[in-house]
């Protein structure tokens, strides 16, 4: 299990900015971001084609953690892995920078470094402390099932609408057929927001011993990138505290990271037993629900909830994003096998 690399980060969030199938789920980032992307950026969208798979940065730059140490790798690219990684890409002979990274051309490379670098702070900077948040506690879920169930029990439940496990195969929804045997290489999953509503396969083309990559996508509908940013927000808004009360307000922002009756009390300054009734309060609404786990109770957002928290999406809203999924980019993930 890994961490996308910032440069990945940023071709991931390009992606979900250009696609309409996404734009409900993700209506307040594209909100906040769509005006901020600087003119440089258009050189990396010219290299991720609308059908088709796109610049594989990863591969180029590593899983570099910084945006910095991305471009750093990306400018000691050797122009080999350049001319391999362009070849494959369903681009005119003419696309911007296109020959000019084949050739190894120093401008290009500068170009192409200056627009990861352009996208990933205005698409993925002012999420950052978010979307590794999330990610952090999705990779800490699968190394808990990896001790509790095995490599198979973590195969198993990975992301049930796409990937499932047949043992000994683990079968992808993709949009290209075909089979990839590992032969001992190993298997990096990387947990990503900003994917597409799809999983991604990724492997060395001169390095036939490296691991080959799985991306898989964390948030899958509207009630999950409505839980994301619900939790996202420091403080509830005023007309939500003036909605329930401030201290209930509050009780709910922290149900969307999930929290204990115990966490709430010492969040909230308040006795466990005030905490337990303002809890009670928030479940008869149906805004949170409540779970056991040992002695204590554990609490998280229900779609309700979560569009509460986020601003109100309507239900029409919500219905019509899950159709629309359905029929186009996304609606592999809601057809039986």
């Amino acid at each position: 299990m890994a961490e996308a690399g910032s440069a990945d980060e940023a071709v991931s969030a390009l992606r979900v900015l250009r696609d309409g199938s996404r734009s409900t789920a993700f209506a307040g980032w594209r909100a906040r971001v769509t005006d901020t992307l600087r003119p440089e950026a258009k050189a990396l969208a010219a290299l991720i084609p609308h059908r088709g798979p796109g610049v594989d940065l990863r591969t180029l730059t590593g899983a570099a953690p910084t945006i910095e140490g991305s471009v750093e790798a990306l400018l000691s690219t050797p122009n080999e892995r350049f001319r391999h990684e362009l070849h494959h890409l369903l681009l005119p002979p003419a696309a911007p920078l296109r020959a000019g990274l084949a050739s190894g051309e120093r401008d290009a490379v500068r170009a192409l470094a200056d627009a990861v670098s352009a996208t990933y702070e205005a698409l993925v900077r002012p999420e950052q402390h978010v979307l590794r948040r999330h990610l952090a506690t999705v990779r800490a879920t699968y190394a808990a099932t990896l001790l509790d169930a095995g490599v198979e029990g973590l195969l198993s439940g990975l992301c049930p609408p796409m990937i499932r496990w047949c043992p000994p195969f683990l079968e992808l929804r993709y949009p290209r057929g075909g089979d990839i045997a590992l032969r001992g290489r190993g298997l990096l999953i990387v947990p990503t927001v900003l994917g597409m509503p799809e999983c991604t396969l990724l492997s060395d083309p001169l390095d036939p011993t490296a691991p080959v990559t799985l991306t898989v996508p964390t948030v899958l509908d509207l009630s999950g990138a409505l839980r994301l940013w619900a939790g996202a927000s420091g403080q509830p808004s005023a007309p939500l505290n003036a909605l329930l009360g401030r201290t209930r307000a509050q009780a709910l922002r922290m149900a969307a990271d999930g929290c204990s009756t115990a966490e709430l009390a010492r969040r909230l300054a308040v006795t466990p037993a005030a905490a337990g009734r303002e809890a009670a309060v928030l479940r008869g609404a149906d805004l949170i629900r409540t779970r056991q786990q040992g002695n204590s109770a554990h609490h998280t957002l229900t779609d309700l909830g979560a569009r509460l928290l986020a601003g109100g999406t309507s239900d029409a809203e919500a219905d019509v994003d899950v159709d629309a999924d359905a029929d186009g980019a996304g609606g592999a993930q809601h057809r039986p096998w």
